[in-house]
């Protein structure tokens, strides 16, 4: 069937084509998330418009999960494309990664597929080049400025991280064919994003990630910039503030400016963006440290002390790891980072803690390895937290080439549970 196509009236000086798909349902997967997301993507943006949803020309399509069914597809993008190819088009795909917790914002495709299933018409290649005048396992980046638009998208509260490695399934596939359309094509990008199910985050937040991000890519694609930069995106967004009754440009120091900071840091730490707000509504409540201190990283971490009500578990030591995810790392290699943070937040803190170090040693050493989804912003936003609740922390660099000198993992402790659980409880047990 042909895409759909949904027009909206645009106030915008720039349209942006956004050609926008999703899968059907496949292996082990009956109703595919994105199916959903996509189908009702633009009756939400009628509804809680982003900033810049009157600016796009949105097309949807559901795509059979086979590689007759995203061949399909993207010819009838391609050729819509080249009828009217004056027009800045972004080719956008939505997949589901069913293991996931959040977001991904994929940034190459690889010219190999490997299929573990069969596709929904019976392929099963393995191990065989996408398209085959280019060599094997090529890889294509895309051209759009993924750090800079996860960047925003944590900025807005959203669990998102960069990824390098969308697979070799269906979702790579349609991502490298899209990128090579793309590059031959005039004023054409193309990007890929794996979405979580539906158990992880809810259906609604899906909608409100889609078009944040739509926001973002659409001050991408035109060289604006939403937080102040260029010409066009500063003015852009000194409407969208005067409308909302803001300041043109808040002062750095500013009490908005502030919460922002501090809501950008409990979203890095895994706080969903309602519960990071009700941590914030109540920041001052009840006595606590805020009501005589400016905002701050502090002045919420040590509120939020005040208010734990203390239980026998909850005061058991533990150490907490936090281990990177973005890395390129093997097994072993992760255990030895693992290793590396335990035993230097075990020296540091036998000189600074030794009576702590004790008690823990005491309780049978209590150690629990997290993992680090969100990259080097998520684990200092961790370590910057645990700062603020007073805990021992430890971040460990390796200077082995695969690392290159950044930060892999981050240690905390030992501490109460309870304590620990305000900076890493919403992190994934590794």
């Amino acid at each position: 069937r042909p895409p759909q196509r949904h027009s909206t009236m645009s106030v915008a000086s720039q349209k942006l084509r956004v050609c926008c798909t999703g899968f059907g349902k496949f292996h082990g997967v009956p109703r595919n998330p994105t199916t959903e997301l996509v189908e009702g993507l633009q009756a939400f943006l009628d509804e809680h418009p982003g900033r810049n949803s009157s600016g796009l020309d949105l097309e949807t399509e559901v795509v059979e999960v086979s590689i007759p069914g995203t061949e399909e597809a993207l010819e009838a993008f391609q050729s819509k494309h080249a009828a009217e190819s004056s027009v800045q088009t972004l080719f956008i795909h939505f997949g589901v990664d069913g293991g996931s917790q959040c977001f991904r914002c994929e940034s190459i495709a690889y010219n190999e597929a490997d299929f573990r299933v069969p596709d929904e018409r019976g392929n099963a290649p393995a191990q065989e080049p996408i398209c085959a005048d280019r060599n094997m396992g090529e890889p294509i980046e895309t051209t759009v400025p993924v750090a800079r638009v996860v960047r925003a998208l944590q900025g807005r509260g959203h669990q998102v991280m960069i990824s390098t490695d969308a697979g070799r399934y269906l979702c790579n596939y349609i991502f490298y064919k899209s990128l090579r359309a793309a590059n031959e094509l005039d004023k054409t990008v193309s990007i890929f994003i794996h979405v979580p199910p539906f158990e992880a985050v809810p259906k609604e937040q899906h909608f409100i990630f889609a078009r944040d991000l739509l926001d973002e890519l659409y001050d991408a694609a035109f060289g604006l910039d939403a937080y102040g930069g260029g010409e066009q995106g500063t003015a852009h967004l000194r409407g969208a503030r005067a409308a909302a009754g803001m300041a043109s440009t808040p002062p750095k120091d500013s009490a908005e400016s502030r919460f922002a900071e501090v809501r950008r840091t409990l979203s890095l730490a895994n706080y969903a963006p309602r519960e990071a707000q009700a941590v914030l509504d109540g920041v001052g409540e009840g006595g606590g440290p805020a009501d005589a201190s400016p905002l701050s990283l502090a002045t919420v971490m040590q509120t939020l002390k005040s208010k734990i009500v203390p239980t026998a578990e909850g005061e058991r030591l533990q150490i907490v790891v936090v281990i990177r995810w973005d890395l390129p790392m093997t097994h072993s290699k992760l255990t030895q980072q693992c290793c590396k943070a335990l035993l230097a937040v075990h020296r540091n803190a036998s000189r600074s803690a030794a009576d702590t170090v004790k008690a823990w040693e005491s309780e049978g050493e209590k150690l629990v390895l997290l993992q680090g989804p969100g990259g080097l912003e998520q684990l200092q936003a961790i370590e910057a937290m645990a700062t603020a609740c007073d805990l021992p922390t430890v971040l460990v660099t390796d200077d082995v080439e695969e690392l290159r000198g950044s930060p892999s993992a981050l240690a905390i402790g030992p501490a109460p549970v309870h304590t620990l659980h305000l900076v890493s409880g919403r992190l994934r047990l590794f």
